[in-house]
């Protein structure tokens, strides 16, 4: 009888793997020295194989112990086994799981649907949207939402948003964005903010000026008081340098002014006039009706795009405040010399308030410790880790209990 060798490729194990086995035309092992143990596979040298016992990636190791499991789904079909033999709460192939507890009847979802929604929030990029779209079969939450709509659109999982709608005003928006996270990972007790402007005309060119004036009419800048870093780590135009933050990680969320820079302008591109900087505490605001920063070429587009920061502010949490400037910019127009080339807006206003979580159940980024609303668990960049299994007949809010108070998390 003619032998067939067929080659397999070879696995990454950790011991090295047969690469090629004698098979008759049957498809049957005709070297029947080679024999499957209960650990591990063993051929003899007649067989031109190498005789090193080698792990059978498909039973579970003599000495691994199987976790036990309380899966809330039914498998018509078992379980399927990970990487040690031991069973997951996966179901085996392509038969999707029932989830205990729906009603076949009503579409609003069941706390199995709302957990595999939650657990889909906490880590899009670990989230199987196909299975889970199947799972939420177009389940309805307690907000009379579909489950699976907008699911894992960064605009709805956000989880303290400050919402931005566009505005009525002819050149630019006015746009707050928190730097932390729900009031934490920055200054212990403060919350801190970045105040951007959103253009919305595409006539505009740059924006050279942020500014208070008094004529023909008063128009004052007012910025409120706020959080202010000791000696090199406290700037006040511009911005500040990833290399002082990497010295002192709390000048991350020092306050300051610019024009599109956040990182020191090192090359000196903005100036100001008219401005105490001095005074400018955590006391003390700043008010100026004859004082403004400037770009110094105003015909430079200092950064692209249409968002354009101009600021950073870091105050007391519990403070609710409001910021007011005026800017002044260049406008794309051909032929057009002096004032006919630029554009200017007056009293623009930032509100500044605490933000609040509108998804409760989404871990943040910058959380150590999560309760789910029963269980406590470790969290890892916003993925939940190990959990304390306690049965509850009851569930109270989930949030975190400890943040991470280093910067930058």
């Amino acid at each position: 009888m003619n032998t067939i060798f067929l080659l397999f490729a070879t696995i990454n194990l950790t011991q090295t793997l047969i690469e090629a086995q004698p098979i008759d035309a049957d498809g049957l092992l005709s070297c029947v020295g080679c024999h499957i143990k209960q650990d591990s596979i063993h051929c003899p040298a007649e067989c031109d194989m190498i005789d090193t016992p080698i792990i059978n990636p498909f039973l579970t190791p003599k000495n691994h112990i199987c976790p036990s499991l309380m899966c809330e789904i039914e498998c018509g079909d078992g379980f399927s086994k990970d990487k040690n033999g031991c069973d997951t709460c996966i179901c085996e192939e392509t038969n999707y799981p029932r989830i205990l507890g729906s009603d076949p009847v009503s579409v609003r979802c069941s706390m199995v649907q709302l957990a595999i929604m939650n657990q889909c929030i906490s880590d899009c990029h670990l989230c199987d949207m196909i299975n889970t779209q199947i799972i939420l079969d177009h389940c309805i939450t307690e907000e009379g939402l579909e489950a699976s709509t907008n699911l894992c659109d960064p605009e709805t999982t956000e989880v303290c948003p400050i919402p931005y709608t566009t505005c009525n005003s002819q050149y630019v928006c006015p746009k707050v964005t928190e730097v932390t996270q729900c009031s934490h990972g920055g200054i212990s007790g403060y919350t801190t903010y970045q105040l951007s402007l959103v253009i919305n005309n595409q006539n505009v060119r740059n924006i050279y000026a942020i500014y208070g004036d008094d004529q023909p009419t008063v128009h004052p800048m007012n910025i409120p008081p706020a959080f202010q870093g000791s000696s090199i780590f406290n700037t006040n135009l511009g911005g500040i340098s990833n290399e002082l933050i990497a010295i002192n990680s709390d000048a991350r969320f020092d306050s300051w002014l610019t024009i599109g820079l956040t990182n020191g302008d090192p090359q000196d591109k903005l100036a100001a006039v008219g401005i105490d900087f001095q005074s400018w505490t955590e006391s003390t605001g700043i008010h100026t009706t004859n004082g403004a920063i400037y770009v110094m070429n105003p015909e430079e587009v200092i950064v692209p795009g249409n968002e354009i920061i101009v600021g950073q502010l870091t105050i007391p949490s519990h403070v609710t405040t409001e910021v007011v400037m005026n800017v002044q910019g260049k406008l794309h127009c051909k032929g057009c010399v002096g004032i006919n080339n630029s554009w200017k807006q007056e009293e623009i206003s930032f509100l500044l308030e605490q933000p609040t979580p509108i998804h409760p159940n989404v871990v943040p980024m910058n959380c150590l410790s999560w309760y789910d609303g029963c269980n406590t668990c470790s969290v890892r960049n916003g993925q939940l880790g190990s959990c304390t299994r306690t049965m509850c007949f009851t569930e109270d809010a989930p949030r975190c209990l400890l943040y991470d108070s280093t910067p930058g998390h």
